[in-house]
């Protein structure tokens, strides 16, 4: 019976002496980082809190609300950006039905590796001194080496002591694995990282950090001196959001009706006004020049719009980066896009030293010309493919955009074959009749008159009804993933 009261009285105290997340030592004793900003501890969505033991270990505080009482995770990545790729990962999560714990990972890319260290050096980084779930929250505090033992890659576990941009997320998991967090930015759940670096060693639990005031000190409230808790910012402000947005709409424009019709208009259309001449250019060439020009605008702006929202610094694949973030897509879709556009221009720069028209090797620069024109289209095809299925938040409506993007593709693909279709049925034509074939004069005044023969005139009258509906769809499905684009939201702030 006495066993049984004090069994009775223990579950009830032990609650209560199990240590409780608290923003009471905040820019005290320990810094915080606090989801909304200023929040106290029973309004906070998630929470990370940092201190020193001493000098070789760091306690950590996760809590996040959170409806998985098993199976969830709320991880904190610790990285040299504001972005996720090439970063230390610790999280306090529960894997198969277990319970929650500390435990270790890394992203080499836009992904997440659970560590495969031995068990025991994982035990010696890193120590659960208590894990639990209740009320709808997850709250682990945590014990990690600052200079990790075991002699492991420092892409995977790297030292905490020096500063670092905290990113926070939560989530599933399965298989022993976290599943990807999610992706909606009006989520309470998207992941978010502080707008600064921040020095993990700054706060001790023995001592204020230097320069602090602890006379302002009060409760939870901080005082003028005191350090507040770190600002908290969504991966891209309202300002950046905007040059991306901006930069996606003037490379949708610039590729999908600028160049396209410039694209398709001189390569079939070319025949179709032989004799019509503006400032004696043929107008095939003036179309095809006024809209490349065009076209390039665009894109030297949608250019110059994401390197100032990425700081001005290159974001595609690099050497001194893991080649599982180079293989990512956002790095993929960064070198074709780039490859795309430096060929664009390019372009004209290459047409400038071109021959005479009248040349014996011309044809060699129409070659040229050609592969590479078209090719650039090709690149920057694709870099748009991988916008619409992997870019999902850059979008109001992503299947709709990827939707949209496959009937523009296979519109134009189908006016390229047709057409290719017809260029051969000319040729054949030319091969086994002379009737068909086109007149060259000249007249008294010296200038140039073709006659177009009955046959061809058929055929450049198909060509250019096919190249009107194919313009048509151009214009059309730019300027609705351009809506697309234009209208999603900024995260919340």
């Amino acid at each position: 019976m006495i066993i049984t009261v004090e069994l009775l009285l223990l579950s009830f105290i032990l609650p209560f002496t199990l240590a409780q997340f608290s923003t009471s030592g905040c820019g005290d004793t320990k810094g915080c980082v606090l989801s909304p900003q200023g929040c106290q501890a029973s309004s906070c969505l998630r929470a990370f809190t940092y201190s020193r033991v001493n000098s070789t270990v760091l306690e950590m505080e996760l809590m996040a609300r959170t409806p998985y009482a098993t199976d969830g995770f709320v991880a904190v990545g610790f990285s040299r950006d504001t972005f996720m790729g090439d970063d230390t990962v610790t999280q306090c999560a529960s894997f198969n039905g277990g319970p929650y714990q500390g435990s270790l990972s890394y992203n080499p890319g836009k992904s997440n590796v659970r560590l495969e260290a031995p068990q025991y050096i994982q035990d010696e980084i890193l120590q659960t001194v208590e894990a639990r779930y209740e009320n709808g929250k997850v709250y682990c505090r945590l014990r990690q080496q600052l200079r990790p033992s075991g002699n492991l890659p420092p892409n995977q576990v790297q030292s905490l002591d020096s500063s670092f941009y905290i990113l926070m997320a939560t989530g599933r998991t399965a298989n022993n694995a976290l599943e990807p967090h999610n992706f909606n930015r009006n989520s309470d759940e998207f992941p978010f990282s502080t707008a600064q670096p921040i020095n993990l060693l700054q706060y001790s639990q023995r001592e204020a950090p230097l320069g602090v005031d602890l006379g302002g000190m009060n409760g939870t409230s901080l005082g003028p001196n005191a350090v507040p808790s770190a600002q908290i910012d969504a991966p891209e402000s309202d300002y950046v959001f905007t040059l991306v947005k901006v930069h996606a709409i003037l490379m949708v424009l610039a590729w999908m009706i600028f160049i396209t019709i410039s694209l398709l208009f001189t390569r079939y259309l070319r025949g179709n006004w032989p004799n019509t001449t503006i400032f004696g250019l043929h107008l095939w060439f003036h179309i095809h020049r006024t809209l490349n020009i065009i076209g390039i605008a665009a894109m030297i702006a949608g250019f110059v719009c994401i390197f100032i929202a990425r700081d001005w610094q290159w974001k595609g694949p690099k050497g001194n980066q893991s080649q599982e973030l180079n293989r990512e897509w956002p790095s993929v879709h960064a070198m074709l896009g780039l490859l795309a556009c430096v060929v664009a221009w390019a372009q004209p720069i290459g047409a400038i030293f071109r021959c005479d028209p009248h040349a014996k090797l011309r044809f060699i620069f129409h070659i040229v010309h050609g592969f590479f024109g078209f090719g650039a289209w090709v690149m920057a095809a694709a870099a748009i493919m991988i916008a619409c299925v992997h870019f999902d938040p850059r979008f109001l409506n992503r299947d709709a955009a990827l939707g949209l993007f496959i009937a523009f593709l296979c519109v134009i693909g189908l006016t390229m074959i047709g057409n290719e279709f017809l260029t051969v049925y000319q040729w054949w034509q030319r091969r086994h009749t002379v009737v068909s074939s086109d007149m060259e004069m000249i007249q008294v005044n010296g200038k140039t008159h073709v006659t177009v023969s009955p046959e061809n005139r058929k055929i450049n009258r198909i060509r250019l009804v096919i190249f009107v509906f194919a313009s048509l769809v151009s214009i059309g499905t730019a300027v609705a993933i351009s809506a697309m684009l234009g209208t999603v939201k900024p995260p919340l702030q």
